[in-house]
Formats: C-alpha cells, sequence, structure tokens
C-alpha cells in the first residue's frame, strides 16, 4: 500500500507558493532596475575616471617627451588605446543600464499584480 501524502498546513502552503513565486517578487521588487542602476553609477564613476587620466597625460605629455621621447612615443599611444578601451566599457555599462532600468518600470507592476494574483487564486 502506498501512504498518503502528508497534508501541509495552510501557512506551510503559503511559503512554498512564496518560494515558487521568488522570480516574480525580485522583479517586483525593482531589482532590475536598482541593477540598472548599479551599472549606470558604474559606467558614469568610470567615464569620469577616464576624464581625470586624460587630461593629467595631456598635461604630462609635454614634460615625458622633453625627458624621455622614446618612451614616451611608446607608451602614449598604448594609455590612449586603454583609454578608448574604458570609454567604450562606461558607454556599454551606461547603456545596458539604462535600458534595464527603462524596462523595469513596466515589469515591476505586472509582476506585483501576477503575483498577488496567484496567491489569492488558491486562498
Amino acid at each position: 500500500m502506498v501512504a498518503p501524502a502528508p497534508q501541509l498546513s495552510s501557512k506551510a502552503q503559503m511559503k512554498q507558493k512564496i518560494v515558487n513565486s521568488m522570480d516574480l517578487l525580485r522583479v517586483a521588487s525593482g531589482a532590475n532596475s536598482i541593477q540598472g542602476f548599479g551599472r549606470m553609477a558604474i559606467g558614469a564613476i568610470v567615464l569620469s575616471l577616464i576624464f581625470s587620466l586624460a587630461t593629467l597625460l595631456a598635461i604630462l605629455y609635454g614634460y615625458f617627451y622633453e625627458r624621455i621621447p622614446d618612451l614616451a612615443r611608446i607608451v602614449y599611444p598604448l594609455i590612449a588605446a586603454v583609454i578608448l578601451y574604458l570609454f567604450y566599457f562606461s558607454f556599454r555599462q551606461i547603456r545596458e543600464g539604462y535600458l534595464m532600468f527603462e524596462e523595469s518600470k513596466g515589469q515591476e507592476d505586472t509582476a506585483l499584480e501576477t503575483f498577488a494574483l496567484n496567491m489569492l487564486e488558491e486562498m
């Protein structure tokens, strides 16, 4: 004979429903918008560091070119390549963060409504 499955209390059933709906709750709580804002902030910080580094290097170029001209001819193009890559990285972070932030606006309300309907459905 097969033993009957143990009956869960209403509190345990509610906990199980919440655990099953964690993805909906994560979206409803604004996790995507917070992540998007964080990416935009990281991109902006990197962008400000790039501007500071580029300004410093532009000011010091004459000094290094007078003292060590061969090294300045080799190192400055490499540094310029790093700066260009960091520009690309920061703009990509800002763009992705902005897209995540904009997409999350409609998703939060929809996810919260779906979660509430799922919880009320089986009560």
